[in-house]
Parts: structure tokens; sequence; C-alpha cells
């Protein structure tokens, strides 16, 4: 494995550790316990990288439950940004205005939009502050919640404050779930990751596609016109309870897989001893087989001569003085299994990681009251986006901002715009959408092996698939004329899909790229950064693209394509199948340990 070990030189009476000096009435625990620190401290010490630790436990169901649950808590944010886009005939019906009044139809995403904005420069910067596992959760509980309320809203005003509401507390699950997963596995599968939070993803707008057409039939077949009426007045209610219940489930999954990331324990909190903790769960509790693995139980068999010495010389005078204290001999109270697994850990060394500090020490806050005015604290939840502008990270900030930017653009443009473009065509729009919504897994799985080290990479991912997206799209525009619908309708499929798939590279990367710390203020600022592009977005839409004028949309789409193709040039480094994010402040580039012990990162 990708561990380095000194072994201890047995020889090592001036190190404190038998004691040769001193008598034996006055050995104390504390002393005893004292030597055995400082010597794991000095010598044997073990150096691995978190990437190590995941690497020996494999990829177990409890894995799988965490990818699942982040999967699904992604999901529903994209649902909940989509409600209002699949709710439209129905809000139309409940609210006739809102057909001819596009600018007030639009309210709702500007202000949805609004709210993401605010949500990813204030709220996501807490993922770096007081961990992921609590905001994805309440990410996922919260707009669910206002949801349920949403659906008894009086008028139009209410429905799209509430749905404001739900688009910025569901914000921290959407920018969030994505770091939670990858973090939580090791960086060989990140792109597997990126699969399933795609096909997770795009089976649930499936699902919620399914829910709408499963009701607007059964209300069209209905024999009873005036209840057909009523029902089709409630429909966008039904529907928005309806398309949440996957919600439920990840709540559900949640409860399970609530464990704060050991990365993030590690580096943000300086808690060694709850990561390791985490670790074990991941492991199925079996820590001895995570050692041998990690070949830790070697340095225990090279020492055990050392240990039979101490015990041996100076376990008489430890159990008297045990036995004045009323306490069971330390040799007793620690079973031999115990004592080889925690020794192990004790002569563990992240790379990089200030591993020697067992409790936090750093600023996180540690009571509610705390936690509520880091909240409110402007230096709190902004230090960690303007540190995303400091002079080593501003170029790379600055090229994913526009490839993200530019991509939601295309792609929310496409998605707000595309049912209106079917209906010009004069096709089923349920049927064409879940349509292409199916042709997107295909592609997804596609893109997974083009993401991977031996393909090409993220960027590489990145590249090609904007490339592809801006020939379909401006083949698209130049066909607008042709009167075939079958034949149009495919390229506008083939358009969707592309701007779709394009989200599997590009929230790999951005979640990947930056260190441990930063990573949440970088998905939250990438994410206000979609927000705004939305608003854009639904600007350009509410100046009436209606009839021909649908046709110049695909156009803009293939130029603003070519701008994410050119922006990807400026991305530095490809991220591998290992860490890049894990080279935090005071670690090696290259995986030399603050000592100049070569470590696992040197080997790859």
């Amino acid at each position: 494995m990708g561990v380095d070990f000194h072994p201890p030189d047995c020889d090592r009476s001036s190190s404190g550790l038998l004691l040769g000096s001193e008598t034996k009435s006055s050995v104390s625990r504390g002393r005893i316990e004292e030597a055995l620190d400082r010597d794991a401290g000095t010598e044997g010490e073990v150096w691995v990288e978190p990437v190590d630790v995941l690497e020996a436990i494999g990829f177990g169901w409890l894995q799988w439950f965490v990818a699942i649950y982040g999967a699904i808590s992604y999901s529903q944010f994209v649902i909940h940004t989509m409600t209002p886009t699949l709710s439209q005939e129905s809000l139309w019906v409940q609210w006739p205005h809102l057909a001819t009044d596009r600018v007030a139809y639009n309210g709702v995403f500007t202000g949805q939009a609004i709210a993401r904005i605010v949500a990813g420069l204030w709220l996501s910067p807490l993922l770096d502050v007081f961990g992921r596992k609590w905001l994805v959760f309440l990410g996922v509980l919260i707009p669910l919640i206002i949801a349920v309320i949403a659906m008894t809203s009086p008028n139009f005003a209410v429905y799209a404050t509430l749905r404001s509401l739900i688009a910025l507390t569901c914000m921290t699950a959407g920018s969030g779930a994505s770091v939670y997963v990858v973090e939580m596995v090791h960086t060989k599968r990140r792109a597997l990751m990126a699969l399933a939070f795609q096909l997770v993803g795009t089976s649930y707008v499936m699902y919620a596609t399914g829910v709408k057409w499963g009701l607007d039939d059964r209300i069209d077949v209905a024999e009873d016109k005036s209840w057909s009426i009523h029902a089709k007045n409630n429909l966008w209610r039904w529907f928005q309870l309806l398309s949440q219940l996957p919600s439920v489930v990840a709540l559900l999954m949640g409860l399970f897989a609530f464990y704060e990331t050991p990365r993030f324990l590690l580096t943000v909190k300086k808690n060694r001893a709850k990561a390791w903790q985490v670790f074990d769960k991941l492991s199925r509790n079996k820590p001895e087989v995570v050692n041998d693995r990690l070949g830790l139980n070697s340095a225990v068999r090279a020492d055990r001569g050392l240990q039979d010495a101490f015990i041996g010389r100076d376990g008489d005078a430890l159990r008297n003085s045990q036995r004045s204290h009323r306490r069971p001999p330390l040799t007793a109270r620690r079973e031999p299994q115990n004592l080889a697994i925690e020794d192990c850990r004790a002569r563990v060394r992240f790379t990089g990681i200030d591993d020697r500090k067992s409790q936090d020490t750093n600023s996180t806050p540690e009571t509610y009251l705390d936690g509520l005015k880091a909240v409110f604290n402007v230096k709190v939840t902004f230090r960690g986006w303007a540190e995303l502008f400091t002079p080593k990270y501003w170029k790379l900030t600055l090229a994913l901002s526009s490839i993200w930017f530019f991509t939601a653009f295309s792609h929310w443009g496409i998605t707000s715009y595309c049912t209106l473009f079917f209906q010009y065509l004069g096709v089923n729009v349920n049927l064409v959408t879940m349509l292409s919504y199916a042709v997107q897994l295909p592609f997804h799985c596609l893109e997974f092996y083009v993401m991977q080290a031996s393909w090409g990479g993220r960027i590489f991912a990145i590249k090609w698939t904007s490339l592809a997206g801006a020939i379909v799209s401006i083949i698209l525009a130049a066909c607008a004329k042709v009167d075939n619908q079958a034949w149009l309708s495919t390229l506008a499929i083939l358009t969707l899909c592309s701007g779709s798939v394009l989200w599997g590279p590009v929230y790999s990367y951005s979640s990947e790229r930056y260190p441990i710390h930063l990573r949440g203020a970088a998905m939250g600022l990438f994410s206000a950064i979609n927000g705004l592009s939305t608003v854009v977005t639904t600007y350009v839409g509410s100046t009436g693209l209606t009839g021909a004028k649908l046709y110049v949309m695909p156009l803009v789409w293939g130029v603003i394509r070519l701008a994410v193709w050119i922006s990807s040039l400026i991305l530095d480094v490809e991220v591998r199948d290992f860490d890049l994010g894990d080279d935090v402040d005071g670690a090696s580039p290259n995986g030399v340990s603050p000592n100049g012990v070569t470590t696992y990162r040197d080997k790859i």
C-alpha cells in the first residue's frame, strides 16, 4: 500500500519508554502513557493520506448508500428549480393572466435565480464552517416543508415567493451534495459518482415528467368535465407534492448516512478521533482489516518485543499504582487487540494535516448560539470565496465561473423554453420531453468513460462535449426552416442532451479541484453564477420568444457553447485519479511529508 514505515529501534532506553532511571514506586500511568505518546510521535511513524485509508476500506454498502443519498439530494435541488417549468400549463390555467404577461410569469424564475445567488454567496460557504452533513440534510428537509406549504398558495405572488424560499434553502444540498460524496469515496471512484449523480438526476426528472404526464391524462379522460376543470386548476398543487416523494426517501437515507466526511474532520476540524470513527463505519467496523491492508500492523509486530519488555519490567509497579487508586490495571483495560489497534493509529500521521491535535481547535462554532452568530457574520461567510480570487486561484476561478455561466445560460435556456419549442412544432410535449431525458442516459454513461483519466479526463470531457453541443445547436438553427417535425425534434433532443451531459464533468472538476477548506465556497460561488445566468436567460425569454423567434435561440446557444470550449482551454491542472484537493496548506504537491519522507502521493 501507499505507506512508509520506519521500524523503531528496540534499544531506546534513552527515549524514556523503558524508564530505566525511574524506580518502580514512582512509575505512574500518566508517565507511561506520556512516554508511549512521545515515542509514537518520534519514531515508527506511518505516513498516509485519507485516500490511502479509503482505498484500504474499499467500496462498501455504506458508501453506496452515501452516494445515492447525495445524488437524490442534488437531484431534488434540480427538480425544485424545474418545478415552475414543468407546471407551466397548469399555472397558466390557474392564473390566466400569466399566459399573456410573460414578465410576471418569469418573475418566479427570476426570484428563484436571485435566491440561488444569495444562497450561493451566503449559505454555501458555511459548508466549510459547519461541515457537509448538516447543511446537506437541512437542504433536503426545509425545502420539502416549504413545498408542502406552497401547495396552498392563494395567488401567484405567494407562490413565487415560496418558490424563491425553496431555492434559497435547497442550495446547500445542490452545491454541497457533490462535495459530500467525493470526500467519502476513493478518488478512483469519483467519476463513477459523477455518473451516479447524472443518472439519478435524469431519472428523477423523468419521474417528475411522468407524474405530470399521468396527471394530465387523468384529467383529459375524466367524464365529469366540471371535475376535470377543477383538477386542471389544481394540477400544479398535486405535482409539487408527488414530485418530491423521492426527497422523503433521501431524508430517510440521510438519517442512516449521517456522518461527517473524514477529510473535513482531519483538515478543518483537526479531529483525528472522529475521522477514525467514520473510517471504521465505512469499513463495517473492522479496523483490524484496514490496519492490515495499510500495513500498519507491521508497526506493532516490529515493536512487540519492546512492548513485552515494557510490560514485564514495569507491570508490577503499574498494577500496584492502579490498585492504590482502585482502578483496573492498564494491561487489563486495554485488550491485546485494542492495544494493537490503538498503537497502530497512534503512529499514523496524515500527510499535510496536523493530526497531532486530538481536539477541535479551529474556529468552527461549538454552540447553537455561536452557530447562529456565524451565519450572520460577514467575515466568516465571505472569507472562503474571497480566497478564491487570491493570486493562487483567481485564474482558475474566473475560467470555471465563465464555464458555469455559459453552460447554465444555454442549458437553462433550452430547458425553460423547450416546452414552447415543442409546442410550436406541434408534437406531444410530454412524450418528446420524456424521450429527451431517456436518450440522455446512455450519453451520461459515455461521458463517464471520457471523464476517466485512462480515456481523457475532466477537462477533456468539458472541451469536447461543449464543442459537440455547439455544432448540434448551430445545425438546429440552420435547419430552422426545414418542414420536418421528426428531424427538428431529433436535433432539439440532441441539443438538450449535450447541455445536460456537460454538467457531469463541470460539477466533478469544480468539486474536486479546490482544497477541502474551499470546496463549499467554490461550489457556492459557481451556483450563484448559475443563478445569475438564469436571470439573464429569463430576461431574454421575457422579450417575447414566440413563433419563428424561437429558432434564434439555438444559434445563440451554439455561440455560447463555443465560449465554454474557449474557457476550458484556460483550466490549468487535470483532475486525475488522485486527490488534488488534499494538497492543503502544509502539504507538498509532490507528496513529500514535512520530515522528508516520500509517501503514497509521490508513487502515483
